[in-house]
């Protein structure tokens, strides 16, 4: 069960990641909720993707109003520009077991 539940957030550079270049989180699927993925990225789901010094990305691991783990990219220099992926629709995440804990 705990396998189960266990959900791999990883960055990867491609042929540099054989290299060393890539970054991996590990979190539990109860540790997801409206706030974020706690022990991912900033430790609560944000990784923010920056060229030349500059935030250009920023993905947030969440869940939704319904209870659904999603993937925002938002666009810093763009307001009100976004999109989000459904994970747990797409079979990338499994659905909650139990009822979220209150931080």
């Amino acid at each position: 069960m705990t396998e189960r539940q266990t959900i791999k957030v990883a960055i990867d550079a491609g042929e540099l990641a054989a290299e060393g270049m890539s970054q991996e989180w590990s979190t539990m699927r109860r540790d997801i909720d409206r706030h974020g993925a706690l022990h991912v990225g900033d430790g609560f789901g944000v990784i923010g993707l920056r060229i030349n010094g500059n935030l250009a990305l920023t993905l947030h691991l969440h869940e939704d109003q319904k209870g659904q783990v999603v993937l925002d990219i938002i666009d810093p220099g763009r307001p009100n520009s976004y999109n989000q992926i459904q994970l747990e629709d797409r079979g990338m995440v499994p659905p909650r077991t139990k009822k979220p804990r209150v931080r």
